[in-house]
């Protein structure tokens, strides 16, 4: 394990040839999809309808 200020080296990063296949897959994955018109709005609701985590709104966390 890596000691503190210290990284690790990942897969990728000791196989660049590889590291360039998944860049390159996910680069052309990435360029088929098409954005909905009304996704943004789809956002917001799905936000909107998650409960509030505690202390988040109208009750403080902590009492004065």
């Amino acid at each position: 394990m890596a000691g503190p200020g210290r990284r690790r080296k990942g897969v990728l990063s000791r196989r660049p040839a590889f590291a360039q296949f998944v860049r390159s897959a996910l680069h052309a994955a990435v360029d088929q999809l098409e954005p909905q018109a009304d996704a943004l709005e789809s956002i917001r609701a799905r936000i909107g309808a998650r409960s509030s985590p505690r202390g988040v709104g109208d009750k403080p966390i902590l009492s004065p």
